[in-house]
């Protein structure tokens, strides 16, 4: 952007831009600091507070979508909006090739929780039919133990 068209574009201020971004100013200011980390730079006034112009917020934008996907640091994501930015190689076609990747390794992993919970649900039926016979076989041997006391009582009482 040339310096006609930064003084005709509104210059917003960290509260404004973290309203406008829905995130708290610190959480803006830890965003704008990677991003100057990864080489972004930003409208700082004559006393080095910074201004944020549309492009800005844009670029604030695009890291808030891109940090949403769990294989993605913020240093990582920070890099990848400094690319889109400068227009070099990651496009939205590599970024959507990241989402899908994430997407069948999270099939993945949602067809391996079903399993386990079909396996928990056996377990559990299993665990039940245990606990069943063992209540039964407790049962039958209180029985038997009740017979053999009383057999015994009555034997003791002939002696």
């Amino acid at each position: 952007m040339n310096r006609n068209q930064e003084k005709t574009q509104k210059v917003y201020s960290s509260r404004e831009s973290a309203a406008l971004l829905n995130i708290k100013e610190s959480t803006l200011r830890k965003y704008v600091l990677l991003l100057e980390d990864a080489g972004y730079k930003f409208h700082k006034n004559e006393l080095g507070h910074r201004g944020y112009y549309e492009n800005d917020l844009i670029s604030l934008k695009k890291l808030l979508e891109i940090k949403e996907f769990p294989e993605m640091t913020l240093k990582q994501s920070a890099s990848a909006v400094m690319s889109w930015v400068q227009g070099d190689d990651l496009s939205d076609a590599d970024i959507y090739d990241n989402i899908l990747s994430y997407n069948r390794h999270n099939a993945s992993y949602n067809d391996l929780h079903k399993e386990i919970q079909e396996f928990k649900k056996r377990h559990e039926a299993y665990n039940q039919t245990l606990m069943e016979r063992m209540e039964k076989q407790e049962k039958v041997l209180m029985r038997a133990l009740n017979e053999i006391q009383e057999k015994v009582a009555k034997l003791l009482k002939e002696r």
